[in-house]
């Protein structure tokens, strides 16, 4: 039985908790670093200035770098060795599988999880996210853009 858009959307909220608490580390040495500029220079000198922002830039790149290679290890190695399940997935019952014979491979994974869902939600600012919802709550068949493209579909598996 294909899965319902509660469940999906469920799942990728509790994954998103997940990554969010991973990424709190991250999050406060940046915080305590701009805490640490502000106080130490209340009136910043342009060098000073200009080097916070390069530190800025920086930490950016870190964090995109390890944002790609978290949401990689876990949204397409995860389900490569769970049987198609992230934790969010485990939790809410549902799994990712290949429709036909074939199983699920590494480039139909990244291809899904990582190009047809957090780019498109990113690009279009969260509607392609709606569009996905709308799709799974109205089409019979349950399946989003990514799905039809990838030739998968999500199913209940109630197996904990």
């Amino acid at each position: 039985m294909r899965s319902n858009a509660i469940r999906r959307f469920g799942s990728y909220f509790v994954d998103e908790i997940i990554l969010g608490i991973f990424y709190l580390p991250f999050l406060f040495s940046f915080l305590r670093k701009v805490f640490q500029f502000t106080v130490e220079n209340t009136l910043p000198f342009e060098n000073d200035f200009l080097f916070f922002q390069w530190d800025y830039i920086e930490f950016m790149k870190l964090s995109f770098l390890i944002s790609l290679v978290t949401r990689v290890l876990y949204f397409v190695i995860l389900p490569l060795l769970w049987n198609g399940k992230t934790i969010g997935r485990k939790i809410c019952g549902i799994r990712v599988e290949k429709l036909g014979d074939s199983n699920l491979s590494f480039g139909t994974l990244f291809a899904r999880e990582v190009i047809f869902k957090e780019l498109w939600w990113t690009f279009t600012f969260g509607l392609g996210a709606l569009i996905d919802f709308l799709m799974v709550a109205l089409r019979e068949d349950r399946q989003t853009i990514r799905d039809i493209l990838m030739n998968t579909k999500v199913i209940e598996d109630y197996d904990f």
